[in-house]
């Protein structure tokens, strides 16, 4: 579809507003009703929904509610923004989780932070809405049911109801299970150092029929924190404490975001010493991903090995900068580094690099072959490509499944941008899946795990890349420009996104007058990824075997979803 026959579609349905960067489209709806017959104009021409952003704007100029819609297109480097108005008072809207069920997150955690729920059919009133549009995600039984905390003109009950839900705790009762059949229920505590979260297994002797994940157990506030500890320049703070094994993603997220609002341009060193942590940090994960499976397979000697080579590459993390987990690095402008970084040091870290990749692949490659690792791994948790289209999965889990959702290559910054790095990505996609003749068993736990091989060989390539193009430049000792906020109007958005190693993280943040953070929205690769978990896990009506209750443990792992980062 050309860019004037989507204009066209578009305008029947909204005006055009003035976008911040050229790729991105901004699109004000006539009417609100609007949203759901736009969606379906969308999801024919293949675009895919990102994020959804609800806003607590009655104070503003428009004196009321809006939800922004975030679609990216699914060939193009361009980006799509729908703004719907909701009416003075009106508390509900029209759901295009019919089209987009990647939306259904979104909107039941709009229903907890604000009180907006999606209704059933239009003209729906609230008190009418089906009582699933209730479940809780992040306030749990014992918050009042009123309480929104990302209403703006609530927050004088905020002190008064943190202290009362540390009173009592009320958990919903599961239904009845069928004849024959039994509830287990896991956490949401559990062994081990994990993050918290229940999951209801109904079972049919060992299988799983149906499995019900809640979450929201380290729901801790922060985009409200947001809003009231940090002002623009310094939300990098707490961005790098969203999900702490993604930490140089999300700060990096964060200040993109505020860089769109103030139209900064960053050199281009930064920009490649960016992509080079980037790449770093999914280095770590992988193979400590790796390791985990192993692990949890029995592999104790394997994975004990690749838990050293984990820890060499925090080594080189922290040698480099100063940290481990590469914190305290990004700021709106570019980077903050303890000292200047040569080519010659580059290059002996290529050099470690290379023997811990070369180490790895050594280790996993056996992996592949032993049928202690097939057996288990085999047509275990598939996830087709059809789900994941439909569900919205995004980065290494859609990758598994065949579907290309890479934002490297969909929406490139910096270098990532060069022929050069496209070619490279492009060269190791599916590779492992055609060379082991696995295209039945796509999707499955042994998918995944041919993933994360992928992806630490894709790293370890554009690492080198990366440090050839580095030497080009001059030394510098200054990484970061200066950004103007002043020049910046009053209430206006922009927002940030990077392909972090589960998947693209997405920033959406509005300003206030006083360069303070009006709204804070934050999406990780986890909230889109949950529901695919969740779909994995379903019984299956191919010829494959059914999930066991044994299985979950390894399913889970080759997710490796965050709780933290969705449980915001």
């Amino acid at each position: 579809m050309t860019q004037a026959k989507l204009s066209e579609t578009l305008d029947k349905y909204g005006d055009r507003l003035w976008p911040l960067l050229p790729n991105e489209w901004h699109y004000r709806l006539k009417n609100s009703i609007h949203i759901l017959e736009l969606s379906k104009e969308l999801k024919k021409r293949n675009f895919y929904l990102v994020t959804v952003i609800a806003n607590d704007e009655r104070e503003l100029e428009d004196k009321c509610f809006k939800i922004y819609y975030l679609f990216s297109h699914p060939a193009d480097n361009m980006f799509l923004i729908t703004e719907m108005v909701l009416d003075n008072k009106q508390e509900t809207y029209c759901s295009i989780a019919e089209v987009f069920k990647a939306a259904r997150p979104f909107e039941l955690e709009i229903g907890d932070l604000f009180g907006l729920y999606p209704a059933q059919r239009l003209g729906q009133e609230q008190s009418a809405r089906p009582a699933e549009d209730r479940t809780k995600t992040f306030l749990h039984g014992s918050y009042p049911a009123n309480f929104n905390p990302l209403r703006r003109h609530d927050n004088a009950l905020l002190p008064e109801t943190t202290e009362r839900v540390t009173a009592r705790y009320v958990e919903h009762s599961l239904p009845e299970p069928p004849t024959g059949e039994l509830y287990l229920t896991v956490g949401p505590v559990h062994a081990g150092v994990i993050e918290p979260g229940r999951f209801s297994f109904r079972i049919s002797g060992e299988i799983i029929e149906e499995v019900e994940i809640k979450l929201g157990y380290t729901h801790k506030g922060i985009e409200r924190l947001f809003q009231t500890h940090y002002n623009l320049l310094e939300g990098w703070r707490l961005a790098e404490h969203v999900s702490g094994d993604s930490s140089f993603a999300h700060s990096l997220a964060y200040c993109k975001a505020v860089e769109a609002l103030a139209g900064c341009h960053i050199s281009k060193v930064a920009k490649l010493l960016r992509a080079l942590f980037l790449e770093m940090e999914r280095l770590v994960n992988h193979i400590g991903d790796t390791g985990a499976l192993a692990h949890d397979i029995a592999l104790e000697l394997v994975a004990a090995e690749l838990a050293v080579l984990r820890e060499e590459m925090l080594r080189l993390n922290g040698e480099m900068t100063g940290s481990r987990f590469l914190r305290k690095l990004n700021r709106p402008g570019g980077l903050e580094l303890p000292g200047t970084i040569t080519g010659g040091f580059l290059e002996n870290l290529w050099i470690r690099l290379e023997k811990i990749t070369n180490k790895y692949q050594a280790l996993a490659e056996p992996m592949l072959k032993g049928s202690h690792f097939r057996n288990r791994a085999l047509g275990v948790g598939i996830l087709k490509e059809e789900q994941a289209l439909d569900l919205g999965a995004t980065g290494m889990v859609a990758r598994a499944a065949g579907l290309l959702r890479d934002f490297r290559l969909q929406h490139p910054f910096g270098p990532y941008g060069d022929a050069e790095v496209k070619a490279i990505i492009e060269s190791h996609r599916g590779r492992y899946i055609e060379n082991y003749g696995l295209d039945k068993y796509r999707g499955d736990v042994y998918s995944r795990f041919l993933q994360r091989m992928e992806e630490v060989e894709t790293s370890k390539e554009l690492i080198a890349y990366f440090i050839q193009c580095f030497k080009k430049f001059p030394p510098v000792t200054n990484y970061r420009e200066e950004l103007d906020l002043e020049r910046v109007d009053n209430f206006v958005f922009g927002f940030g996104y990077v392909e972090g190693w589960r998947g693209d993280i997405v920033y959406w943040i509005m300003k206030d007058k006083f360069n303070r953070i009006y709204r804070c929205k934050i999406r990780d690769a986890s909230t889109l990824n949950w529901p695919a978990l969740k779909e994995a896990l379903a019984p299956t009506n191919s010829s494959l075997r059914e999930t066991l209750l044994a299985d979950f443990p390894l399913i889970n792992k080759s997710f490796n979803l965050s709780y933290s980062g969705n449980d915001l």
